[in-house]
């Protein structure tokens, strides 16, 4: 973590934080508050939404007024939902992207944006920035980070800590998701993780199975989407296997960066599932769980359709967000020189991206890479615009 100034003890420290969250939604407003202390924001807030019930599933936040969010929200509603709205492919952006809203939205940081105006500025808040950390077709979950004017201008170097630890904060509200929201306490697991319809189980370090829940013996025994092989953990594809099992070994949480978050299992009768792995070295919580364990795998069934292929690869492959942009064009079957026009790019800088995805995947060409994707994401139920 040289290149950001940060000490690997110091950064594998707040990835710890960010990983408790997932069993425990309470410790989000401290681990906001160490992303906030990292990148020099001021204040840090955590969203996730409903969209069928106009709920609120998750809510948390650090060094705001609980009374300056709920006046906010009230009385600027319309034009921070256009805010919303109005945020560059907010569905299609990769994940682990932050956005800068001065660089992205810049129109709503200057005095164009009646809620900057009246109600940001005169609090010294001269910027955002904004991470979403969950995509589903019934909710999504964003972090937004507000920068107060004593910090300066928002650098590249504040981003490229968010993106950092993007991958991380995704895991944690993905796996929370998973869990419904609710806290895991120790001597309860057992019997909470048995209420749930997704599979987990504890494994360890060379993926041979600990612990599995009722769910996940259950697809244990259909041996779909997953089966155990003399104990340890098999898929029906060998490099879906291969990415669960090389994010189960990694040596520090900190290492694991994009690898295990929503690695695609398609079922046996080619439905779609997701395993998302959450490291248990570390915290309070966590390796107390199942001592014998290094990580914790959630198996989820996918209902009312798939998601983005392209996500699905950049799971299995630890594809960064920069290969992901081109690898959406690719997979739409434009040329590279199209990308590079799509993307502001140059096209020797798309080719090189190229080389790259086509030797993480093991593909030589679009072609192979597009087969790739049908393996492992079920067209049935694919949205017009997935690919």
């Amino acid at each position: 973590m040289q290149d950001i100034g940060l000490s690997n003890a110091a950064f594998s420290n707040v990835v710890g934080i960010i990983y408790d969250c997932a069993l425990d939604p309470d410790v989000w407003p401290e681990a906001l508050r160490e992303v906030c202390r990292l990148s020099s924001f001021a204040a840090g807030r955590i969203c996730v939404t409903h969209f069928p019930s106009r709920s609120v599933r998750l809510h948390q936040y650090c060094n705001y007024d609980p009374a300056w969010i709920e006046v906010a929200v009230k009385g600027y509603w319309d034009e921070i939902a256009e805010f919303w709205a109005s945020i560059p492919n907010r569905m299609t952006r990769p994940l682990d992207e932050p956005m800068c809203v001065t660089r992205d939205v810049p129109r709503f940081a200057t005095n164009e944006s009646r809620y900057f105006r009246e109600w940001l500025r005169p609090r010294g808040i001269i910027d955002a920035a904004w991470l979403m950390v969950l995509r589903e077709r019934d909710r999504i979950g964003s972090i937004s980070l507000s920068r107060h004017e004593s910090a300066g201008a928002v650098t590249d170097r504040d981003l490229r800590v968010i993106g950092l630890l993007a991958p991380h904060l995704r895991r944690a509200a993905t796996i929370s998701d998973v869990l419904n929201m609710q806290t895991c306490k120790v001597g309860t697991f057992e019997s909470a993780f048995d209420l749930l319809r997704a599979g987990v189980l504890f494994v360890d370090r060379d993926c041979k199975i600990i612990h599995a829940n009722q769910a996940a013996r259950a697809m244990l025994e259909k041996r779909s989407p997953i089966q155990s092989v003399h104990g340890e953990l098999k898929t029906q594809m060998t490099q879906t296997a291969a990415a669960v099992k090389k994010a189960v070994a990694v040596v520090t949480e900190a290492a694991i960066g994009r690898t295990g978050i929503g690695v695609p299992v398609p079922q046996s009768d080619g439905g779609p599932a997701y395993i998302h792995v959450l490291p248990l070295m570390t915290g309070d919580t966590r390796p107390r769980l199942a001592p014998r364990a290094c990580a914790a795998l959630f198996v989820t069934v996918k209902e009312g359709g798939v998601g983005s292929p392209a996500e699905a690869i950049a799971a299995v492959f630890d594809l960064s967000p920069a290969q992901m942009r081109i690898l959406r064009g690719l997979l739409a079957g434009r040329a590279p020189a199209e990308i590079a026009e799509d993307l502001g790019r140059a096209t020797p800088t798309v080719r090189s991206h190229l080389a790259n995805i086509y030797a993480k995947t093991g593909t030589a060409c679009q072609s192979g890479v597009i087969r790739l994707a049908a393996q492992l994401v079920s067209p049935a139920g694919l949205a017009p615009d997935a690919w």
